[in-house]
């Protein structure tokens, strides 16, 4: 975990604490550890007679034997997924699940928003929902969001996004109309929204990137220098990119099942996805131009598939 950190960024540590086959290994053994513990204890001797549980003490024998089978298992995991190329691209496919669910994609259906009354001055009149503690928006409860508009008539404008770094007391919606939303409401509302102390890539497109990025960024730092870890890292990052840009954004004007305007979400354009994939990593590489021949022909590459 030490080398893994120092050489890819503390983000990519995320990775291997949630694989299921570390966590499988450190089931096996603290499991083995805690049965052997039972039955050390049945095993006594009373005067002259001893009581040996045979059976128990085979079982553990047994279970010994599978853990050391998969001690074996995680070290040729662990050679593995330290490599370079396996934590890229664990990650890249990390953004491609991501994009599966792409935030607000969920939120009821898209539609027109050109005719719908979302004007600004109707927003400024609204009432502002605060948050009540800080941290990064993990995530978001569409289905609940949806569900509060349509039951009690609202119009919802969010004002942050999965991945923002909420301060206490900021907006995290607003709501339309201002007089009918009352505290049990609002706390309901406030409750469709979940904070910590970290990002998480459950709804927030750009994580990913920015552990690509993160990595590129170290393996070009004087003290590593592994160019070619970084263009292992913009070739993931434009394969990430044309993902993008071979689908739709979801449209920020989400309707009920009627075709009424209730909510309106802060969405990501690839304007701002292609800065956060190239903008850092340009600027660390500046002085190499193997990197930045590098994105010259990745963002070529991206030409030929932008339509829009």
């Amino acid at each position: 975990l030490s080398q893994t950190s120092s050489h890819f960024g503390p983000r990519v540590l995320r990775n291997f604490t949630s694989d299921r086959g570390v966590q499988f290994t450190l089931g096996t053994f603290i499991a083995t550890f805690i049965y052997c513990l039972l039955v050390l204890r049945t095993v006594r001797s009373v005067e002259e007679s001893a009581f040996v549980p045979h059976l128990s003490v085979n079982i553990g024998v047994a279970l010994a034997l599978i853990s050391l089978a998969v001690l074996i298992f995680f070290i040729h995991k662990v050679s593995q997924s330290i490599q370079a190329e396996n934590i890229i691209a664990e990650v890249g496919l990390d953004f491609q699940h991501t994009l599966s669910v792409l935030f607000p994609e969920r939120i009821g259906e898209s539609g027109d928003i050109e005719h719908d009354a979302t004007a600004e001055p109707d927003w400024e009149e609204a009432r502002a929902v605060d948050a009540d503690k800080k941290g990064y928006l993990q995530r978001m409860d569409d289905k609940q969001l949806m569900h509060l508009a349509t039951r009690h008539d609202l119009q919802l404008k969010l004002e942050a996004r999965p991945g923002d770094f909420i301060r206490s007391h900021s907006p995290l919606l607003r709501v339309n109309p201002p007089a009918t939303i009352t505290d049990e409401i609002g706390q309901a509302l406030r409750g469709c929204f979940s904070l910590g102390i970290q990002r998480t890539p459950h709804q927030d497109l750009l994580y990913s990137l920015q552990q690509l990025v993160e990595i590129g960024a170290h393996a070009l730092s004087p003290g590593i220098n592994e160019p070619f870890t970084a263009l292992t890292c913009i070739d993931w990052l434009g394969a990430s990119l044309r993902s993008v840009v071979c689908r739709t954004l979801p449209d920020p004007a989400r309707h009920d099942e009627s075709g009424t305007l209730r909510v309106v979400a802060r969405i990501l354009d690839f304007d701002e996805i292609a800065r956060a994939a190239f903008d850092q990593i340009r600027i660390y590489g500046a002085s190499n131009p193997d990197i930045l021949v590098k994105l010259l022909e990745t963002i070529a590459g991206l030409g030929h598939h932008l339509q829009r």
